[in-house]
Protein backbone atom coordinates (compact mmCIF):
# COMPACT_ATOMS: atom_id res chain seq x y z
CA UNK A 1 0.00 0.00 0.00
CA UNK A 2 1.08 3.12 -0.90
CA UNK A 3 0.52 6.80 0.19
CA UNK A 4 -0.52 9.53 -1.81
CA UNK A 5 2.76 11.12 -1.14
CA UNK A 6 4.57 7.42 -2.74
CA UNK A 7 5.80 6.78 0.74
CA UNK A 8 5.01 3.09 1.67
CA UNK A 9 2.32 2.78 4.46
CA UNK A 10 2.95 -0.39 6.84
CA UNK A 11 -0.12 -2.76 7.60
CA UNK A 12 -2.14 -1.07 9.58
CA UNK A 13 -2.01 -2.91 13.19
CA UNK A 14 -5.21 -4.87 14.28
CA UNK A 15 -7.13 -3.29 17.33
CA UNK A 16 -7.38 -5.36 20.77
CA UNK A 17 -9.55 -4.01 23.57
CA UNK A 18 -7.27 -2.76 26.43
CA UNK A 19 -8.76 -2.33 30.27
CA UNK A 20 -9.07 1.03 30.17
CA UNK A 21 -8.20 3.02 33.36
CA UNK A 22 -10.82 4.40 35.26
CA UNK A 23 -11.39 6.84 38.26
CA UNK A 24 -14.73 7.39 40.26
CA UNK A 25 -14.87 11.17 41.35
CA UNK A 26 -17.11 10.93 44.23
CA UNK A 27 -17.56 14.42 44.75
CA UNK A 28 -18.19 15.38 41.03
CA UNK A 29 -20.34 11.95 40.36
CA UNK A 30 -18.08 11.48 37.79
CA UNK A 31 -16.08 9.01 35.83
CA UNK A 32 -12.94 9.83 34.53
CA UNK A 33 -10.82 7.71 32.23
CA UNK A 34 -7.33 8.52 32.43
CA UNK A 35 -4.45 7.80 29.98
CA UNK A 36 -0.80 7.59 29.96
CA UNK A 37 1.05 10.30 28.57
CA UNK A 38 -1.42 12.66 28.67
CA UNK A 39 -1.01 14.36 31.82
CA UNK A 40 -2.55 12.44 34.76
CA UNK A 41 -1.45 13.86 37.35
CA UNK A 42 -1.64 17.17 36.32
CA UNK A 43 -5.39 16.80 35.41
CA UNK A 44 -5.97 15.23 38.94
CA UNK A 45 -4.28 18.76 40.50
CA UNK A 46 -6.74 20.68 38.29
CA UNK A 47 -9.61 19.14 39.17
CA UNK A 48 -8.85 19.14 43.07
CA UNK A 49 -8.31 23.40 42.29
CA UNK A 50 -11.62 22.83 40.78
CA UNK A 51 -13.56 21.01 44.21
CA UNK A 52 -11.29 22.61 46.53
CA UNK A 53 -10.12 26.20 45.28
CA UNK A 54 -7.46 27.72 47.78
CA UNK A 55 -6.62 24.75 49.38
CA UNK A 56 -2.47 23.28 49.56
CA UNK A 57 -2.04 21.08 47.13
CA UNK A 58 -2.45 17.22 47.52
CA UNK A 59 -1.23 14.34 45.82
CA UNK A 60 -4.31 13.50 44.56
CA UNK A 61 -8.68 14.05 44.53
CA UNK A 62 -10.62 11.36 46.28
CA UNK A 63 -11.27 8.47 43.93
CA UNK A 64 -12.00 5.43 43.68
CA UNK A 65 -11.01 2.96 40.81
CA UNK A 66 -13.59 1.72 38.75
CA UNK A 67 -11.59 -1.91 38.10
CA UNK A 68 -11.55 -2.79 41.83
CA UNK A 69 -15.41 -2.95 41.77
CA UNK A 70 -17.31 -6.28 41.13
CA UNK A 71 -19.20 -6.07 37.72
CA UNK A 72 -22.43 -5.16 39.01
CA UNK A 73 -21.48 -2.06 40.75
CA UNK A 74 -19.12 -0.98 37.59
CA UNK A 75 -21.76 -1.29 35.51
CA UNK A 76 -24.26 0.63 38.23
CA UNK A 77 -21.58 3.19 38.44
CA UNK A 78 -20.90 3.73 34.34
CA UNK A 79 -24.69 4.17 33.53
CA UNK A 80 -25.38 6.59 36.75
CA UNK A 81 -22.72 9.01 36.25
CA UNK A 82 -21.07 10.69 32.96
CA UNK A 83 -17.62 9.35 31.75
CA UNK A 84 -14.88 12.22 30.82
CA UNK A 85 -11.61 12.04 28.92
CA UNK A 86 -8.55 14.29 27.94
CA UNK A 87 -7.27 13.29 24.90
CA UNK A 88 -3.69 15.02 22.98
CA UNK A 89 -3.50 15.15 19.42
CA UNK A 90 -1.45 11.97 18.30
CA UNK A 91 1.63 13.32 16.58
CA UNK A 92 2.21 15.37 20.10
CA UNK A 93 1.29 12.50 22.27
CA UNK A 94 4.12 10.65 19.97
CA UNK A 95 6.99 12.71 19.86
CA UNK A 96 6.45 13.92 23.90
CA UNK A 97 6.41 10.49 24.86
CA UNK A 98 9.85 9.44 22.36
CA UNK A 99 11.56 12.25 24.52
CA UNK A 100 10.16 11.48 27.52
CA UNK A 101 10.89 7.69 27.53
CA UNK A 102 13.35 7.09 24.44
CA UNK A 103 15.45 9.71 24.30
CA UNK A 104 15.74 10.79 28.27
CA UNK A 105 13.74 7.90 30.23
CA UNK A 106 16.40 6.05 32.60
CA UNK A 107 13.64 2.63 31.88
CA UNK A 108 15.26 1.25 28.49
CA UNK A 109 13.19 -1.74 28.75
CA UNK A 110 10.35 0.18 26.11
CA UNK A 111 13.67 0.84 23.95
CA UNK A 112 15.16 -2.55 24.26
CA UNK A 113 11.45 -4.17 23.75
CA UNK A 114 11.37 -2.08 20.09
CA UNK A 115 14.81 -2.75 19.29
CA UNK A 116 14.00 -6.54 19.40
CA UNK A 117 11.63 -6.10 17.76
CA UNK A 118 12.81 -4.30 14.76
CA UNK A 119 15.81 -7.41 14.94
CA UNK A 120 13.23 -10.18 14.58
CA UNK A 121 11.23 -8.02 11.61
CA UNK A 122 14.65 -7.56 9.69
CA UNK A 123 17.02 -10.15 10.61
CA UNK A 124 19.14 -8.27 12.55
CA UNK A 125 20.85 -9.91 16.05
CA UNK A 126 19.16 -7.67 19.16
CA UNK A 127 22.91 -7.02 20.80
CA UNK A 128 24.46 -4.90 17.46
CA UNK A 129 20.48 -3.71 16.87
CA UNK A 130 20.43 -2.27 20.87
CA UNK A 131 23.92 -1.07 20.63
CA UNK A 132 22.75 2.07 18.53
CA UNK A 133 19.79 3.65 20.16
CA UNK A 134 16.60 3.97 18.53
CA UNK A 135 15.63 6.53 15.98
CA UNK A 136 12.37 8.77 15.97
CA UNK A 137 11.84 6.92 12.43
CA UNK A 138 12.03 2.93 13.88
CA UNK A 139 9.79 4.45 16.64
CA UNK A 140 6.60 5.65 14.35
CA UNK A 141 7.34 2.15 12.24
CA UNK A 142 7.36 -0.14 15.46
CA UNK A 143 4.10 1.53 16.58
CA UNK A 144 2.56 1.06 12.89
CA UNK A 145 2.69 -2.51 12.44
CA UNK A 146 2.60 -3.36 16.60
CA UNK A 147 -1.33 -4.56 17.74
CA UNK A 148 -2.74 -2.12 20.10
CA UNK A 149 -2.72 -4.69 22.79
CA UNK A 150 1.09 -5.25 22.37
CA UNK A 151 2.36 -1.60 22.05
CA UNK A 152 3.61 0.62 25.85
CA UNK A 153 0.75 2.07 26.96
CA UNK A 154 2.40 5.29 26.80
CA UNK A 155 2.30 5.20 22.82
CA UNK A 156 -1.13 2.64 22.47
CA UNK A 157 -3.69 4.71 20.53
CA UNK A 158 -5.60 6.64 23.43
CA UNK A 159 -8.94 5.17 21.99
CA UNK A 160 -8.03 1.88 22.39
CA UNK A 161 -8.43 2.87 26.23
CA UNK A 162 -12.09 4.31 25.84
CA UNK A 163 -13.20 1.22 23.97
CA UNK A 164 -16.43 -0.32 25.00
CA UNK A 165 -17.12 3.35 27.08
CA UNK A 166 -19.85 5.97 26.88
CA UNK A 167 -18.24 8.69 26.96
CA UNK A 168 -19.79 11.97 27.96
CA UNK A 169 -16.96 14.27 27.51
CA UNK A 170 -14.10 14.83 25.26
CA UNK A 171 -11.58 17.08 26.26
CA UNK A 172 -8.21 18.78 25.39
CA UNK A 173 -5.59 17.43 27.50
CA UNK A 174 -3.50 20.53 26.42
CA UNK A 175 -5.27 23.20 28.07
CA UNK A 176 -6.87 22.07 31.17
CA UNK A 177 -7.26 24.70 32.60
CA UNK A 178 -10.03 25.80 30.20
CA UNK A 179 -11.02 22.88 29.70
CA UNK A 180 -11.75 21.72 32.91
CA UNK A 181 -14.38 24.86 33.68
CA UNK A 182 -16.44 23.58 29.89
CA UNK A 183 -16.69 20.11 31.56
CA UNK A 184 -17.88 21.86 34.93
CA UNK A 185 -20.67 23.65 32.56
CA UNK A 186 -21.82 20.63 30.63
CA UNK A 187 -22.24 18.01 32.96
CA UNK A 188 -24.17 20.37 34.96
CA UNK A 189 -22.17 21.65 37.73
CA UNK A 190 -21.45 24.99 39.19
CA UNK A 191 -20.27 26.91 36.46
CA UNK A 192 -16.22 28.35 37.18
CA UNK A 193 -14.29 30.20 36.16
CA UNK A 194 -11.03 29.31 33.61
CA UNK A 195 -8.51 28.27 36.72
CA UNK A 196 -5.80 30.27 35.51
CA UNK A 197 -5.41 32.64 32.22
CA UNK A 198 -4.45 30.91 29.34
CA UNK A 199 -0.71 32.25 27.80
CA UNK A 200 -1.15 33.61 24.08
CA UNK A 201 0.25 31.21 21.76
CA UNK A 202 1.67 31.78 18.23
CA UNK A 203 0.38 29.68 15.32
CA UNK A 204 3.36 26.95 15.13
CA UNK A 205 5.45 27.49 12.10
CA UNK A 206 7.22 24.53 9.90
CA UNK A 207 10.19 23.64 11.16
CA UNK A 208 13.55 25.11 9.77
CA UNK A 209 15.78 23.13 10.69
CA UNK A 210 17.22 19.50 9.88
CA UNK A 211 14.89 16.70 10.50
CA UNK A 212 16.08 14.65 13.73
CA UNK A 213 13.71 11.60 12.73
CA UNK A 214 17.06 9.80 11.48
CA UNK A 215 18.97 10.53 14.53
CA UNK A 216 19.69 7.99 17.39
CA UNK A 217 18.02 8.72 20.64
CA UNK A 218 21.28 8.37 22.28
CA UNK A 219 22.71 11.32 20.27
CA UNK A 220 20.12 13.30 21.22
CA UNK A 221 20.69 12.77 24.42
CA UNK A 222 24.02 12.77 24.00
CA UNK A 223 23.34 16.63 22.80
CA UNK A 224 20.93 17.65 25.19
CA UNK A 225 18.29 17.19 22.85
CA UNK A 226 14.62 17.17 23.57
CA UNK A 227 13.50 18.17 19.40
CA UNK A 228 9.51 19.43 18.79
CA UNK A 229 7.31 17.04 16.77
CA UNK A 230 7.80 19.30 13.81
CA UNK A 231 11.76 18.65 14.35
CA UNK A 232 10.73 14.57 14.50
CA UNK A 233 8.29 14.02 11.51
CA UNK A 234 8.99 14.14 7.85
CA UNK A 235 5.51 14.32 5.80
CA UNK A 236 5.94 10.68 5.33
CA UNK A 237 6.18 9.97 8.86
CA UNK A 238 3.24 11.93 9.92
CA UNK A 239 1.27 10.55 7.21
CA UNK A 240 2.03 6.83 8.74
CA UNK A 241 1.11 8.10 12.14
CA UNK A 242 -2.36 9.90 11.17
CA UNK A 243 -3.09 6.54 9.59
CA UNK A 244 -2.53 4.38 12.55
CA UNK A 245 -4.06 6.53 15.47
CA UNK A 246 -7.21 7.62 13.20
CA UNK A 247 -9.44 6.42 15.86
CA UNK A 248 -7.70 9.18 18.17
CA UNK A 249 -8.54 11.53 14.97
CA UNK A 250 -12.42 10.37 15.21
CA UNK A 251 -12.39 11.14 19.00
CA UNK A 252 -11.05 14.32 18.81
CA UNK A 253 -13.13 15.43 16.37
CA UNK A 254 -15.95 14.11 18.34
CA UNK A 255 -15.32 16.26 20.76
CA UNK A 256 -14.80 19.22 18.49
CA UNK A 257 -11.32 19.44 18.84
CA UNK A 258 -10.14 19.37 15.80
CA UNK A 259 -10.88 19.84 11.85
CA UNK A 260 -10.17 18.31 8.73
CA UNK A 261 -6.70 20.40 8.19
CA UNK A 262 -5.64 18.66 11.55
CA UNK A 263 -5.84 15.13 10.52
CA UNK A 264 -3.57 15.57 7.88
CA UNK A 265 0.69 15.62 7.64
CA UNK A 266 0.73 19.64 8.00
CA UNK A 267 -1.23 19.25 11.50
CA UNK A 268 2.02 19.88 12.85
CA UNK A 269 1.58 23.09 12.16
CA UNK A 270 -1.73 24.02 11.84
CA UNK A 271 -3.20 26.49 13.76
CA UNK A 272 -4.56 24.23 17.55
CA UNK A 273 -8.23 24.99 18.14
CA UNK A 274 -8.97 27.97 21.04
CA UNK A 275 -9.13 27.03 24.41
CA UNK A 276 -13.22 26.45 24.55
CA UNK A 277 -14.86 29.23 27.26
CA UNK A 278 -16.70 28.05 30.25
CA UNK A 279 -20.33 28.91 29.92
CA UNK A 280 -23.02 28.74 32.26
CA UNK A 281 -25.03 25.48 33.03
Amino acid sequence: MVSKTGHPLPKPASSHAVEPSLVHIPALALNLCLIPSNGRRTLLDVIRRWIAPGQQPANSVPNCPVAALDRRDRGDLLSACPTAVFLRHPLHRLASAFNARVVWGDDRRPVNAIKHEIAQTYGLCPPHANAAGLTFREFILHCARTPDADLHERWRPQAAFTEGLSIDFIGNAEALDTEVPHLAATLGHRPIMPLRAAPAVAPPTPWQGPSMSEVSSLNLRSAGLCPPPAALFTPGLAEIALDRYRADLDLLEAGGLIDEPARGPNALWAPAPEARPARAA
